[in-house]
């Protein structure tokens, strides 16, 4: 329990950004961080307000992503999995930017091992 405790939930609206160029809102619902075991990531993952067993968007977070806080509340990002522009608009200003610094820090995470793993050989094929 303790480690869901380091792990608010907050309130957000989750949009997608639809061949019309119009933003489709996907639902509301509580949005976490967490580390995804079969895609070895931290996630950003968002369950549905009124049916928490039902998911509306689970985003592996990545280095090569730039996500951009548009506003105090909204955070978005061009999502090549998804092939489209997601937004997320939170209901409070510290969601946001707990959710933004959060992925900051998953982002220089994978950073680091991807320059590990460059760097710690691999060995040669010969």
């Amino acid at each position: 329990a303790a480690a869901h405790d380091a792990n608010p939930l907050h309130r957000v609206k989750v949009y997608i950004l639809d061949e019309m160029g119009a933003w489709r809102d996907l639902g509301t619902g509580q949005v976490s961080m967490e580390f995804v075991e079969h895609l070895n990531s931290a996630c950003l993952v968002v369950l549905k307000e009124d049916d928490s067993a039902s998911t509306i968007l689970v985003h592996r977070v990545d280095a090569e992503i730039s996500y951009h806080k548009q506003a105090p509340t909204i955070l978005t990002w061009n999502d090549a999995e998804q092939q489209t522009e997601v937004a997320l608009s939170f209901a409070e200003m510290e969601g946001c930017e707990w959710v933004h610094e959060y992925i900051s820090k998953a982002q220089h995470y994978h950073q680091r091992r991807a320059a590990d793993a460059a760097s710690g050989g691999g060995g040669g094929g010969g």
